[in-house]
This record gives C-alpha cells, sequence and structure tokens, in this order.
C-alpha cells in the first residue's frame, strides 16, 4: 500500500520499454524465488497478520519488485484492450476476494487435496465459478421480478430499518458485555502463565485437529494461539507468528507438511522446534500435548532429549490415544503396507495384557525402542496419558488398543514427578 501511495503519481510518467525490461526480470527473480523456496534454500516468511518478518533486508526487497512487476503486468493488460476473462474476473473480485480462503479450505478436508497447488486451483476456480453461476442468476427473468418487487417495497422496508437496527445494535451490545463478562469469569478459574504448550497432531493429520482442539480455550480466554510452525518436507522450520511473553497461556501449533514421515521424525522435529524456541526466546519450560502417533513422539523426545539441561524443562506432558505398543491392523485407505512404518500396525484385540506393574507380555519393536530409554525419562515431568474405549469389545478406542495405551505407565511413572490416566468411554473415545 505504502509503495502504491508513493509511486502512484510517477508510475505512469516511467517510460513504457523501461517498465517491460523491468517485468521480464522481475518475473525472472520471482520465479528463481519460487524455486529456492521449493528446494528449501530460502527462508522467507512475510505473515503480516502477526509481522512476523524473517528476514528484514529480503521483506524490504521482495515485495516493492513484486508489486512493481503487478502493476507493469496489469498496465500491459490494459494496453491490449477489452479482454473478455479478465474483465469478467475484474467485475467480481469482491466475490474472488472474500470467498477464495473457504476455498482454500476445502482442499484441506481430504489428504489428496491437501497439496499447494490444488489449493491455488481450487482457491481460484471455485470463486470464479461462483461469481458465473450469480451471473447467469442475474439474467433469468426471476431475478429481474424479485428486484422489481423489491424495489416496490423498499420504502416500506426503510420505515421499519431504523428501529431494528437500533433493537439490534442493543442487543447486540448487551449480549458482547455479557460475553466479555462471562470469559473473565471463565478465564479466573484457570491459571494464567507465560509458559507455551505445544500441540502436536498423529498420523496423516493436520492443524485442523489442532484448531478444533483449542476453539473453546481460546473463545474463552484461557489459552491464546501465538505461533504456528510447520515442519516442511525437507525438515526446514517455517514460523508464523510470535511469543509475546504475555500471562495468557500461549499456545503453539506444529504442523508436519509431510504427515506421514512416523513417530521418530516427528520428535526430531519437535526437538528442532524446542531448540528453536530456547535460542530464539530464552524459554525455561513448556508443557506439551500429542495425539496418537504425536502423542508417541513426545514420549519419544521426552527419553532422547527430555533431560538435556542444555534445553527447556518439559514441564506438563498431556497424551491422547498414544500407540506406544501397537496399533490395530485394520487395512485402513492411509495405512502403509511396506516400509519400516507398516510394522507399527501390529496389534489386534486381546491380543495383549499387562502385568501389575504395566509392562506388557508382548513387547514390540516401538515399545522396546522406548524401553531401552526408560532411565533417562525427565523427573520433574508431570503425565496425563487420555485414552478411549469404545465399549465394542475390542477394548480399544478402534484403532489402538487400551493394553497398548496403558503400556506407557510401566515406561514412565516411576520416574515422573506424577502419573495420571483418564479414560473415556463410549462414542467419544472414538481414537479420532
Amino acid at each position: 500500500m505504502l509503495l502504491g501511495y508513493y509511486t502512484f503519481k510517477i508510475f505512469p510518467k516511467i517510460n513504457w520499454r523501461a517498465k517491460q525490461v523491468f517485468a521480464g526480470i522481475g518475473v525472472l527473480f520471482f520465479v528463481s524465488l519460487l524455486y529456492l523456496y521449493a528446494t528449501g534454500n530460502l527462508d522467507f516468511v512475510l505473515w503480516l497478520k502477526s509481522s512476523n518478518i524473517h528476514n528484514g533486508l529480503q521483506a524490504f526487497i521482495i515485495p516493492p519488485i513484486l508489486c512493481l512487476v503487478v502493476f507493469i503486468i496489469c498496465e500491459g493488460l490494459e494496453r491490449l484492450g477489452n479482454f473478455a476473462p479478465l474483465t469478467f474476473i475484474g467485475k467480481n473480485t469482491d466475490i474472488i476476494m472474500f470467498y477464495h480462503r473457504a476455498a482454500f479450505d476445502i482442499t484441506t478436508l481430504s489428504v489428496f487435496t491437501n497439496n499447494w497447488y490444488f489449493r491455488i486451483i481450487i482457491g481460484l476456480t471455485a470463486p470464479i465459478l461462483l461469481a458465473w453461476l450469480l451471473r447467469r442468476f442475474k439474467d433469468t427473468e426471476f431475478y429481474f421480478k424479485w428486484q422489481q418487487r423489491a424495489e416496490e417495497k423498499k420504502a416500506d422496508r426503510v420505515k421499519i430499518a431504523f428501529p431494528v437496527a437500533i433493537g439490534l445494535s442493543t442487543l447486540g451490545a448487551v449480549w458482547a458485555f455479557s460475553s466479555y463478562q462471562q470469559q473473565s469469569q471463565t478465564s479466573k478459574n484457570y491459571i494464567m502463565s507465560t509458559t507455551p504448550t505445544i500441540f502436536m497432531h498423529g498420523w496423516s493429520s493436520s492443524l485442523r485437529a489442532e484448531q478444533s482442539f483449542i476453539k473453546v480455550g481460546t473463545e474463552q480466554n484461557i489459552v491464546t494461539e501465538e505461533m504456528v510452525i510447520h515442519v516442511t518436507r525437507n525438515n526446514k522450520l517455517q514460523v508464523q507468528g510470535r511469543l509475546t511473553g504475555n500471562n495468557d497461556n500461549p499456545v503453539i501449533l506444529v504442523q508436519f507438511d509431510n504427515n506421514r514421515v512416523g513417530e521418530v521424525r516427528y520428535a526430531q522435529g519437535l526437538h528442532r522446534i524446542v531448540a528453536y524456541l530456547k535460542n530464539r526466546y530464552n524459554i525455561k519450560n513448556f508443557n506439551v500435548v500429542g495425539h496418537s502417533m504425536g502423542a508417541y513422539a513426545w514420549v519419544y523426545y521426552s527419553m532422547y532429549w527430555g533431560a538435556d539441561p542444555n534445553l527447556p524443562r518439559l514441564n506438563k506432558m498431556v497424551v491422547l490415544a498414544g500407540p506406544y505398543n501397537g496399533i490395530l491392523d485394520k487395512g485402513h485407505a492411509n495405512q502403509p503396507t511396506s516400509g519400516n512404518l507398516a510394522n507399527l500396525w501390529d496389534d489386534a484385540p486381546h491380543e495383549n495384557s499387562l502385568n501389575k506393574a504395566g509392562r506388557p507380555k508382548i513387547i514390540h519393536e516401538e515399545y522396546q525402542t522406548l524401553l531401552a530409554r526408560k532411565p533417562n525419562f525427565p523427573t520433574n515431568t508431570r503425565v496425563l496419558n487420555i485414552y478411549g474405549d469404545l465399549k465394542d469389545g475390542t477394548a480399544s478406542d478402534g484403532l489402538v488398543t487400551i493394553q497398548s495405551v496403558k503400556s506407557l505407565r510401566y515406561l514412565v511413572s516411576d520416574r515422573a514427578r506424577s502419573y495420571q490416566e483418564f479414560e473415556v468411554k463410549g462414542e467419544g473415545g472414538q481414537h479420532s
């Protein structure tokens, strides 16, 4: 906006040939940036909503160059004259602007479309298609008659609009004040601190699961979503937002762009995130929440790095439906059929049992990995282990057996500062 404001008057005076040369060089520059970014050689984020800029010099150079290229391309299109597709898009800019975000979100509903290229295609085509349908609708006789009736009744609507608006505004003000009072009262029931809580999703999952998880907490001002950290496919960190240092129970959401790399790669990525938070914000301690394979990843992290004095202290750990000793082989579509990860789906209902100490009778490879590191679990961590039982005869949440989840007790209970279990029964105990 600043660039547009200051160049508005001088831009038309620049020679068109010079503009063309600049646009050509700028496009090549843009293509090079995309290539570097895609290959993980450019770590650049300009997240305007939260003012998160990775590199100030890049932020000073890249946006102006690309903006000027867009200005020049627009002028070039104008010189070409009336071009029907672009004219149509121009007349329907509002629809495209307001609905492309919803179209982007549609792509996250399935694993197949949850990619940047599908996001671009659907984000553009869906709003344009909507605009085309609306345009066709406005050309119908029904719409014309409806507009006529609306115009005839316009005077009557104006008479009642003012008192209705006043009434709705008053109700809205009362509701807003009541909600604020209720939220303030609710937040008083919780300890507010600067300690961040890091959320980790499970196999083939995403931010959507984590955001729905904290929805109630954010609405009631119990927690604040301050950061989103992406672990890219080439293991780089892309950070959105920042830790403010406020006593607002900050939440950090983690998204692995390759969400099927498995629990060990998950844990390694979490280690990089914790180290980044230590170096960038010098945090002293943190809490974690993990679901399914994300729960296993946090336990793996704690066994390998949880007691490292050079890292922040792992304060509280909440793990849900963790497959510490096997996953039920249900033949799901997203279940790997080859490689080391396929061996994780090696459990069956009622196949295993736990002794009084919680040690499983059958020890699978993934459990053995944790068992070998048992003495390294940090002694100052409180652990809450949540598991589900559908009560359908499988003694499981549909994907992980109770024996697999509860086998965590033998690994950590004699070293953790505290260890608790919580069971969710019936439909609410389903794995997802």
